[in-house]
């Protein structure tokens, strides 16, 4: 197939098509999910950039409110969590949020869940984030662009967009 022909076969797909495709896609594999995407390095790459993003923040900000966008399960939610941040949490799949929450419920920990397409949140969202993170999850997006700069307009001022494990 030519590159040419590539493009067209893109373009033959709606946004529609590619948030179905990916509400349909996590549904069947939200009981596996962590098993195939929590490696140990890709947790240390998270946590890392995190720490920075937070650390930055931190030198004027005391609340940091934080969004993992996109996050499915959580693993960017509970690192949050864990360095102090009040964390919200937006996926379009319920049974992935669904085990976040039992998780949440078992260790006692208070995040935020909203299930929604992440287009729709950020458009009926009225939330200023100081960080928002997209881990493992523009690929997954028909136009991560337009989703980028829909974040980049809910930030409060001075916040941070992070992006990580995105080829």
């Amino acid at each position: 197939m030519t590159k040419l022909n590539n493009y067209k076969l893109l373009d033959s797909y709606t946004e529609e098509d590619v948030i179905n495709a990916n509400k349909k896609i996590y549904t069947k594999n939200a009981e596996t999910y962590e098993d195939v995407v929590f490696t140990k390095n890709a947790n240390q790459r998270l946590r890392t950039l995190l720490s920075n993003a937070v650390r930055i923040l931190s030198t004027k900000k005391r609340n940091i409110v934080a969004l993992d966008a996109c996050g499915g399960t959580g693993q960017a939610s509970f690192i949050l969590y864990d360095m102090g941040c009040t964390t919200h949490l937006v996926d379009l799949s319920s049974k992935m949020i669904k085990n976040m929450n039992i998780k949440c419920q078992q260790g006692k920990i208070e995040i935020q869940s909203f299930t929604s397409e992440i287009n729709e949140f950020f458009q009926n969202n009225k939330i200023k984030y100081d960080l928002i993170v997209f881990s493992s999850s523009l690929h997954h997006l028909r136009y991560p662009d337009k989703v980028l700069n829909s974040a980049a307009n809910t930030l409060s001022k001075g916040g941070i967009v992070a992006t990580i494990s995105d080829p």
